[in-house]
């Protein structure tokens, strides 16, 4: 199985393992995860069942340290992983925006 290493250290993190493993499933599932798929349609899409796409979710979380999907794609692309774009804010620039509810009101 081919894994991913991603050093995510900025030179202000001391911390001894600033590196994050992902495995190639594990980027398969969060891109689709990215991309609006549910588990179970990710699972169809890789053939794999929708526990085992659930497991691989729960896995990114535990490495990417969030709690859920939208973290998980926002700490991918904050880290440069393959697949991801960093964009900074999705209200970036524009002005007048109600950003009170946070990224709920995105979805």
């Amino acid at each position: 199985m081919k894994s991913l290493k991603i050093d995510c250290t900025d030179g202000q993190d001391e911390r001894a393992d600033s590196s994050i493993h992902l495995s190639e499933r594990e980027l398969d599932v969060l891109r689709l995860v990215a991309e609006g798929c549910t588990s179970r349609g990710a699972a169809e899409m890789l053939c794999l069942s929708k526990k085992t796409v659930d497991f691989h979710l729960a896995s990114v979380f535990r490495k990417l340290q969030v709690t859920n999907r939208i973290m998980a794609v926002r700490g991918a692309e904050r880290l440069g992983m393959p697949g991801f774009r960093f964009r900074p804010s999705l209200t970036h620039g524009v002005e007048d925006a109600d950003t009170s509810h946070g990224l709920a009101s995105l979805i």
